[in-house]
């Protein structure tokens, strides 16, 4: 799932500061300057002409260069059945497919080509595959994860999620476990997170919001909203445009 891009040149106080896994991968063509990204894997410079992503599982920090400015292309993408554990590095040439493949979203972009973009998402994957960061989860998270989104506007528990493999409710949370790096339960909070900020970047009300994400009332989902973001979402989306 597509949740955000754009064309852009950063505002001078842009910067990323994620302090456990997002769920979801960044995408950038570089343009023009440069930023410095710090993770546990190592620390590296963004640079014109490259495209880097971004771990969906681990904390990292991403800062531009303030004397060179950072121009981009960015995508944030959102793939359950793929893990991304530290960033990975692609140079594209002008002749191989991966330089057209951005320029072709570049221009899907300027042009606000939403559905076509959605599909070109997961090509994505082809141009990942190779690298030691790189692993596509196995079908039982897979499952597990297209039942959570689409049953994300309900409630769920473990014991419906357990009797998709017909598994014990404990032995299910310990299988999930190894599987996905958290509990049932901080997966399901945090998918409905990232639903929750793709439809607040497309100005949904509120109410709306918290009903399609599984939340009654708007002063539960605005709580844990902030508890989770450390803003509230009114916050977020005013100061959403800042942060590619």
């Amino acid at each position: 799932m597509l949740i955000q891009c754009g064309n852009t040149l950063v505002a001078p106080d842009w910067h990323v500061e994620e302090n456990e896994g997002t769920g979801y991968f960044r995408i950038y063509y570089v343009h023009d300057g440069g930023a410095v990204y710090k993770g546990n894997d190592r620390e590296q410079m963004l640079v014109p002409g490259h495209v880097y992503i971004l771990p969906n599982c681990i904390p990292y920090e991403l800062k531009q260069i303030r004397d060179t400015g950072f121009e981009c292309t960015y995508m944030h993408v959102d793939l359950p059945a793929v893990q991304i554990s530290g960033m990975i590095e692609l140079v594209p040439t002008q002749e191989d497919s991966l330089y057209f493949y951005m320029h072709l979203v570049r221009r899907l972009i300027e042009e606000r080509q939403k559905d076509l973009l959605q599909n070109l998402m997961e090509l994505i994957v082809h141009y990942c595959k190779g690298s030691e960061y790189f692993t596509l989860s196995s079908e039982f998270l897979y499952t597990i994860s297209k039942y959570i989104q689409e049953h994300i506007a309900e409630k769920i528990t473990v014991e419906e999620l357990s009797d998709l493999y017909h598994y014990n409710p404990n032995y299910f949370i310990e299988v999930f476990k190894k599987e996905a790096n958290c509990t049932p339960h901080q997966y399901i909070l945090r998918a409905r997170m990232q639903k929750a900020v793709a439809l607040l970047r497309r100005r949904e009300n509120i109410k709306v919001v918290a009903e399609a994400v599984g939340y009654a009332d708007i002063s539960s989902f605005c709580r844990v909203f902030k508890r989770y973001y450390g803003v509230t979402p009114t916050r977020y989306v005013d100061s959403s445009k800042a942060h590619p």
